[in-house]
């Protein structure tokens, strides 16, 4: 299945990976950590064995999923570097406050603003980026990855290089002037052959019908 194909991937950070693959494996991760989440209060643990356990298998093709979807953007790793400092920021603010007002210091308004800001911006801005539709053809990370076997990949490229050939218009061509042109002078050669016309008189008429090609 498509959406488990991060779990086969675990350690690649090459390549691309299309937004299906990406958003459908974070349905499946999100899923498992319900399901272990409802196992976890079904059998009254004080320990989250089941949700540490699920995060720590899908963590790393989480990732790498991550590196893969930016690449089909044409996009380095190096983009979510700072996204990840505003929210790495934004949670120091936060706790830092919680912290203050335990102590009876309540937060700024402003800078509790600033941490929604960042932490808003940064979250906001690599949203986008997992959403962004991919490159449909080769980028510097390599071919789109569109989950589609590769006898049907080319059939489809040789079935849209077909079309595009049947929509292209005909390409005019003086073929038919030429011969037409041709004809007349070698007419106009006739009747300088049998003084007709003189010398220049036909050089003025081959000229003329030049012209019109």
């Amino acid at each position: 299945m498509e959406g488990l194909r991060p779990l086969f991937r675990y350690f690649e950070l090459s390549g691309r990976s299309g937004r299906a693959e990406y958003w459908k494996f974070f349905v499946y991760v999100f899923m498992a950590e319900l399901l272990a989440a409802f196992l976890e209060m079904g059998a009254d643990m004080d320990v989250p064995a089941f949700t540490s356990a699920v995060w720590v298998v899908t963590t790393i093709p989480q990732f790498t999923a991550t590196v893969r979807r930016l690449h089909d953007t044409d996009r380095s790793s190096w983009v979510m570097v700072w996204p990840a400092i505003a929210i790495t920021i934004a949670c120091l603010i936060v706790g830092f406050g919680q912290q203050a007002s335990e102590y009876g210091e309540p937060t700024s308004p402003a800078l509790a603003l600033f941490a929604l800001a960042l932490l808003v911006g940064g979250a906001g801005y690599l949203l986008y980026l997992m959403i962004k539709a991919g490159d449909e053809h080769e980028n510097r990370f390599g071919e789109p990855d569109n989950f589609v076997p590769a006898s049907f990949a080319e059939l489809r490229r040789k079935s849209r290089e077909r079309t595009g050939a049947q929509a292209a218009p005909p390409q005019p061509t003086n073929d038919g002037h030429m011969t037409d042109a041709l004809a007349q002078i070698e007419r106009l050669g006739d009747l300088r052959a049998k003084g007709l016309l003189s010398d220049e008189e036909f050089a003025s008429q081959k000229s003329a019908v030049l012209a019109r090609i």
